[in-house]
């Protein structure tokens, strides 16, 4: 019969050699730096494209079917302040090459004919309603018919580029000219805005540049 080799004892077996030790910490070593080098070059290419699109990302004029850039599109009572019986007229101001619209809104003061005709109350305050963030200026009309019964006064809004109808593409720069551009309209010397009876109210999107 074959004589049986005796199994070695792990205490007494010899180390492997320490040249393949060496090699085996070299190629671990070597991966680990490879693998390094890709998240890095992809995390390099995310923010990038983060950067290059956070614009599409941070404003949002519209979402799907949920939230709509035009106020036409709106159910009834949230297209434009007749709808809940509030007078109004269309205002529109010059920002940049482009042109905002907006509302200005007043209490109904026996007047429920419709905008034609229909007068700002000069001797109330006036609130410039600074929105925020996705969809049109019709969706705020919940909010603001009680802003106009509860405190008595008049509301102007206005979109921003590209939300609602106005003209242009929504980006910082292009959101702090046209809250610059509403108080120009405002606070203008030929405006009907009692000046001395002005608040400016601003929601998320806007809060910071009213603080600005």
């Amino acid at each position: 019969p074959k004589p049986q080799t005796p199994n070695p004892d792990p205490k007494t077996s010899p180390a492997p050699p320490r040249s393949n030790l060496i090699m085996l910490d070299y190629l671990l070593c070597e991966s680990f730096q490879k693998v390094f080098f890709l998240f890095t070059v992809l995390f390099g290419i995310l923010a990038l494209l983060i950067i290059k699109f956070q614009d599409l990302i941070v404003y949002v004029p519209s979402f799907g079917d949920m939230l709509m850039r035009s106020m036409n599109a709106n159910s009834f009572g949230y297209r434009t302040p007749l709808d809940r019986g509030l007078p109004y007229k269309d205002v529109y101001i010059k920002s940049g090459k482009d042109t905002l619209h907006g509302w200005l809104i007043y209490p109904a003061k026996g007047d429920k004919e419709g905008k034609e005709g229909s007068q700002m109350v000069n001797d109330l305050p006036t609130v410039v309603f600074f929105h925020e963030n996705a969809g049109n200026i019709g969706i705020r009309l919940g909010y603001l018919e009680a802003y106009i019964m509860r405190v008595e006064c008049n509301v102007l809004i206005v979109g921003y580029r590209g939300y609602s109808h106005s003209e242009g593409q929504p980006s910082e720069k292009n959101l702090q000219q046209d809250s610059l551009a509403i108080l120009d309209y405002v606070f203008d010397k030929q405006s009907s805005f009692d000046r001395e009876k002005v608040t400016l109210h601003g929601r998320p999107l806007a809060a910071a540049v009213n603080v600005r």
